[in-house]
């Protein structure tokens, strides 16, 4: 015959070991997911970042645009001339802006 105390002894130790090993396991996991998150977040943060930059550069551009528009000329061609290529610097140095910029898309499915 088996002692009962040994089997209630063997029990409590078993159960005791399992808990250990889950309660390790879920704290290993909470660790990868808050890594994961910190690592998500922290990329979000820098490319806002970068977009605020390139929207602050595009308004500077803007302003700019808007501060030449007071020179004088002496022909009108001559002015005509200067306020197109204005807008046609405005227009390279916002598209440079969104081209430099980061893509905002958020990719669910890759494996960092």
């Amino acid at each position: 015959m088996t002692d009962p105390g040994l089997d209630n002894s063997v029990k409590q130790v078993i159960v005791q070991e399992v808990q250990n090993a889950v309660s390790a396991s879920q704290q290993d996991t909470l660790n990868q997911i808050t890594a994961l998150i910190d690592n998500r977040l922290s990329t979000f943060q820098g490319n806002i970042q970068q977009s605020q930059r390139d929207i602050s550069q595009s308004q500077m551009s803007k302003i700019e645009e808007t501060l030449s528009e007071n020179y004088t000329f002496q022909r009108k061609g001559n002015e005509n001339q200067y306020k197109h290529e204005v807008k046609v610097l405005t227009k390279l140095t916002e598209a440079k802006a969104q081209l430099d910029g980061p893509d905002l898309s958020v990719d669910f499915h890759s494996s960092s």
